[in-house]
């Protein structure tokens, strides 16, 4: 998790041999055909999505009334550098957070582990259009079981696959500020999970130097290429 001038010194090599060295490692993972590298993080079978809800069960203080739920999904900004081979760099400067970076939308299992990830657009895009683009995450959240469902925030809207709070003058009504105060027991989870990565790999705390051609090969970096120059 280190930045490669640090890993030079640690190893006493070249910083520029360095940059080579973890260049050639990210293009052999990106590109390798070995199964141990090819697994898919989604619970699909029936007995997965048994134990996660169970596992999620216990994370919640609400007597079951949660039950069947699978992961909280939420947005994380990666902080880079201004790009510098886009036609229009201002599409990845986020005007929440005024700074540069990659819209990731991940989601999370109940022990604070990734199960799924998307770097879904430029930092400029919202989550919930973001949201809209993972087109394999929506074919899964389709193909659950009526019983089981994901929460999130309320920049994500609201389906019988994804619950999210009530806002605004609502949210103080009885019965909905239970639902609330339960269903943020299930979706702080994923913002512990994005403390728990910054915090193993700092090197996400500092803007990193990003290249649009080194994002994930084949559908995810076609689609943020075309995301980042179609303005």
């Amino acid at each position: 998790g280190k930045k490669v001038k640090s890993l030079a010194d640690i190893y006493g090599i070249s910083a520029r041999h360095t940059d080579r060295t973890v260049q050639k490692f990210l293009d052999s993972v990106d590109n390798s055909t070995n199964p141990l590298l090819s697994y898919e993080l989604l619970p699909r079978i029936l007995e997965s999505k048994v134990k996660l809800a169970n596992d999620w069960n216990k994370c919640s203080g609400g007597f079951g009334i949660m039950y069947g739920h699978l992961a909280s999904i939420d947005g994380w900004l990666c902080t880079t550098q201004k790009p510098y081979d886009v036609t229009n760099p201002s599409n990845y400067r986020s005007g929440h957070y005024q700074r540069f970076g990659l819209n990731v939308q991940a989601m999370c299992n109940p022990n604070l582990r990734i199960i799924y990830c998307s770097i879904a657009g430029p930092g400029k895009m919202n989550d919930a259009r973001a949201y809209w683009k993972m087109i394999g995450l929506h074919k899964w959240l389709d193909e659950l079981d009526d019983q089981y469902f994901c929460s999130s925030d309320n920049a994500y809207t609201l389906s019988n696959k994804v619950l999210i709070p009530f806002s605004g003058a609502s949210r103080h009504e009885g019965y909905n500020l239970v639902y609330n105060y339960y269903l943020s027991q299930l979706q702080i989870r994923i913002e512990m999970a994005f403390g728990q990565l910054t915090t193993k790999w700092c090197i996400f705390r500092s803007d990193l130097n990003c290249s649009t051609k080194k994002l994930p090969n084949h559908q995810g970096r076609s689609q943020i290429t075309q995301l980042c120059h179609q303005r």
